[in-house]
């Protein structure tokens, strides 16, 4: 009787600390996993704090950009009694000023002359610029290679790239954003024309992508340098009903106010 006693005992001794047994293991798991967890969320915050600071730092080259580019156009206007006109730039060989530069030509006296003042100019020849596209491994690849003459600052070349893409790609994944860069080589070209045609292309077809916004504020831009204080004002009123609180938003109000 006695031993039956001790092996129940026994047994029921068993089964309890294999019980516990059990429950340390699955606190243990937990604790793995947790600390697992917290491994993992210190490393997801520093991937995060990477971004942000890319972000910041995008943002600042943005501003940067516009405000380079709004000086530009106000110093122009300031220079210039008319609205500046430039020489037409085809995607054939064309006329370019032997002294080109990414704002207003420079005259004798050093100060910003109008574009048709251009001096004797040498022929760019496109054609190459336009068999790189037309040869170029999709959609992708020929995009890539429109937007290297961009920033190479070959505009003639840029500007031929970027038709020839429109050309071969009319459904293409990257049409609004060669459209838009369009528009900006037309802008520092002086060719506010094209550069219209071009900007408002992205607002009116591709409202929701990235580019509209930056868009509609050069549209705004445009209409300035074509003399339409108007028709600017109203542009970046849009702007900032549109995309209110964004860097495009903040730059439209300060360009409005000068204009006022």
């Amino acid at each position: 009787m006695l031993n039956v006693r001790n092996f129940v005992l026994l047994a029921g001794l068993m089964i309890v600390a294999t019980a516990q047994a059990e429950t340390m293991q699955s606190q243990l798991d937990a604790l793995t996993q947790v600390e697992e967890l917290r491994t993992e969320m210190q490393s997801l915050r520093g991937e995060l704090e990477v971004t942000k600071h890319e972000l910041d730092q995008l943002k600042q080259q943005q501003r940067d950009y516009y405000d380079d580019l709004n000086q530009r156009i106000t110093e122009l206007s300031k220079n210039s009694a008319v609205p500046v006109k430039s020489a037409a730039i085809s995607t054939t060989p064309t006329a370019i000023p032997t002294t080109p530069a990414p704002g207003a030509y420079s005259g004798p006296s050093g100060s910003p002359e109008l574009a048709t003042h251009i001096a004797p100019a040498a022929i760019i020849d496109t054609t190459t610029a336009e068999a790189a596209v037309k040869n170029a491994d999709g959609d992708l690849a020929a995009y890539q290679i429109a937007y290297g003459f961009l920033q190479s600052k070959k505009y003639p070349e840029a500007i031929a790239a970027f038709n020839t893409y429109l050309s071969e790609y009319p459904k293409g994944e990257y049409v609004a954003n060669v459209e838009y860069w369009l528009g900006e080589v037309y802008l520092i070209q002086h060719q506010y024309s094209q550069a219209e045609k071009a900007f408002s292309k992205v607002v009116t077809e591709y409202p929701s992508h990235q580019k509209a916004a930056d868009a509609l504020l050069k549209l705004g831009y445009v209409y300035e340098a074509l003399g339409n204080k108007q028709k600017a004002l109203e542009t970046f009123t849009q702007v900032q009903q549109k995309y209110p609180n964004t860097t495009v938003a903040q730059l439209a109000q300060t360009k409005a106010s000068q204009i006022k």
